[in-house]
């Protein structure tokens, strides 16, 4: 398990084990929870930062969950106060929330800060004292992973990049069987996300190095669609062996190239280098002509891994990324026919609505039933329901572990606090690794530190297993009755992202004519902006793919799963090529690159035509 991390768990632990042990010492359970709540929250949203945006994203969420909480015992015992403020509270922090990632840290970790000490019933006064022990509770755990227990320099940046060339191995290593024709895009977000935030602490030789192997990494990344389709045309062709084979070169390659960069020396071995040849050659002899194709331009790829990056390719001084508290201060224009308003119309009423009738009906912790549509529902359809039926499994494998640890053991209050700090551990160390596994251990914490709190344990986890399956099945039916799907964006998506390319393709020959700083500067921001935009339509065609039949065929402007997949697999090829050509494009003569960006040119400007076309078809119906 590459992602697992019990390092940087046991660092973040101690945050929570401080609080627990002077509650001990103390007698004030109810305090140290609180402390404790303060130094998750701040925690988790560290974790993909690097050092010194790190405190500005801990002393925001810090911050925004200390006032939240005083807020929500305030109206915690009134039920009209608790309602409103809930639903208008989840209307503005879903909006700010999408103005970026750390927005939406502070939004969430807001969110579910109120929700819970909304339910605690505390009395008003107890507002101050509580919002102060959440603010201790973050400030410690800042202090402590800041200060003193600073993260190794780079190892985050290493460990992104090198994510996203293990996604690509394990994507080969599972053909023919895999359903995917790309690997998953989340890693390479998070590694140019990382590499972004660099900029704003500074640059070295090294992370040029790692900034050069991300772009070969999402050449390779787009080369895949093609070298998938051409495996399965292979092996339909009775060439399994043959597909087998280049599969395993091309995927042990990959991991070698992992191992490198983990190392701060991104480049491809002689050895593999040779074998990669080798089995090239191998292919130019045999009748799989498109396997040969896109293996070759996997190979091309990788190759320039030993070539020098490009000249400029550190981020020129008026590019540098913004600070994290320019971006905290950031809203989002509010227009009232954007899908995010929508959204956060839906979002703040459904947990108004559940607010009110858990208190009306008087249900025992009936936040967790509001808590657990808050963290379900998000704005992508997709999103909504991988992410509930994540949730509902690893709650009731959090759940079920609590039990038998009550069952089995049978622990004190004591006991059981320390009980909840292991499923902390878990949480901090499985977070990487997946929202399932996270959710089962996040779960343990909160049941075990609930039930050292003096709740009766068998009714926390019975409680807790069906108001988290109600509220995990209310959120993705308010994602079903939402006004708007994902099939109705996927030709403006597939649209936006073909332009972008036809742009990006435009700035590469300008790039061979004149090989300039300003011109490999204006290639680089194209080239991010057309990667923006396709993996927007990736996310778009998927979440399409998901979507309920009857919704669907409401809406006959949409394309369909078939056409948009093909439409997808269209723009990534090209995208393949495009960027084969961009790490080549310095240092070689113009002639040998013209044809084949002139060509990809034309093949961009083909599948926009056909995209428009549809569309004009479909708006004369």
């Amino acid at each position: 398990m590459r992602k697992w991390r019990p390092y940087s768990a046991l660092r973040s632990s101690v945050g929570l084990a401080l609080p627990v042990v002077w509650a001990g010492l103390t007698g004030h359970t109810a305090w140290g929870v609180l402390a404790a709540n303060g130094a998750m929250n701040a925690a988790l949203p560290s974790m993909n930062s690097v050092p010194r945006r790190r405190i500005q994203v801990m002393l925001g969420v810090s911050a925004s969950t200390a006032l939240l909480g005083m807020l929500g015992v305030l109206v915690g015992q009134n039920i009209l106060a608790c309602t409103l403020v809930m639903t208008v509270l989840g209307m503005l922090l879903t909006v700010y929330g999408a103005a970026g990632p750390a927005n939406f840290s502070v939004g969430v970790s807001s969110t579910t800060t109120f929700i819970v000490l909304t339910g605690l019933h505390l009395p008003p006064s107890a507002a101050p004292l509580s919002g102060l022990l959440i603010l201790a509770g973050g400030l410690l755990q800042t202090v402590l992973l800041v200060v003193v227990w600073p993260i190794r320099p780079r190892r985050l940046e290493r460990s992104a990049v090198a994510q996203v060339y293990h996604a690509q191995a394990a994507l080969l290593a599972e053909l023919p069987d895999t359903l995917s024709a790309l690997p998953e895009a989340q890693s390479l977000q998070d590694a140019w996300a990382v590499l972004g935030e660099i900029r704003a602490q500074g640059w070295t030789d090294e992370h040029a190095a790692l900034r050069h192997a991300l772009r070969i990494a999402e050449g390779t990344r787009a080369a895949l669609v093609g070298y998938v389709s051409a495996d399965a045309e292979c092996r339909e062709q009775g060439h399994p062996l043959l597909a087998q084979q280049t599969g395993e070169v091309l995927a042990q390659a990959l991991r070698q190239v992992e191992g490198s960069v983990r190392l701060g020396q991104p480049s491809l071995s002689a050895p593999t280098l040779a074998r990669l040849n080798q089995q090239y050659d191998d292919l130019r002899h045999s009748p799989a002509g498109g396997l040969t194709r896109w293996t070759g331009l996997i190979l091309n790829l990788l190759r320039e891994l030993n070539r020098p990056q490009m000249q400029a390719d550190a981020p020129r001084a008026l590019a540098a990324a913004p600070s994290v508290w320019s971006a905290l201060v950031k809203v989002p224009p509010l227009k009232w026919d954007s899908p995010v308003t929508r959204h956060a119309v839906t979002y703040g009423l459904l947990l108004g609505l559940l607010t009110l009738a858990t208190r009306l009906l008087q249900v025992p912790h009936g936040y967790w039933l509001v808590l657990t549509a808050a963290v379900v529902l998000r704005q992508e359809y997709t999103t909504t329901l991988t992410r509930g039926v994540a949730r509902l499994g690893g709650t009731a494998t959090g759940v079920l572990a609590a039990e038998l640890i009550t069952l089995l053991v049978h622990p004190a209050a004591p006991h059981l606090a320390w009980w909840s700090l292991l499923g902390a551990f878990l949480a901090f160390a499985l977070f990487p690794t997946g929202y399932a596994a996270f959710s089962a251990a996040l779960t343990l914490y909160v049941v075990c530190a609930v039930a050292a709190s003096g709740v009766a344990e068998s009714t926390v986890i019975g409680l807790r297993l069906a108001l988290t399956l109600l509220g995990g099945a209310l959120a993705l039916g308010a994602a079903l009755l939402s006004p708007t799907g994902p099939s109705n964006g996927t030709r403006e998506a597939l649209r936006d992202a073909v332009s972008a390319q036809i742009k990006y393709l435009k700035t590469l020959r300008d790039l061979r004519r004149h090989t300039t700083a300003g011109a490999i500067a204006a290639a680089s921001d194209a080239r991010a902006h057309a990667r923006e935009r396709r993996l927007q339509a990736e996310r778009t065609v998927q979440a399409s793919r998901l979507e309920p039949r009857r919704r669907r065929r409401a809406t006959p402007a949409a394309l369909s799963g078939a056409q948009a997949q093909t439409y997808l697999q269209r723009l990534t090829e090209n995208a393949a090529l495009g960027l084969t050509l961009h790490a080549s494009a310095v240092g070689r003569s113009r002639t040998q690159a013209d044809p084949d960006l002139n060509a990809a040119i034309q093949s961009a400007h083909a599948l926009l035509d056909e995209l428009e076309g549809q569309s004009a078809m479909t708006e004369t119906r």
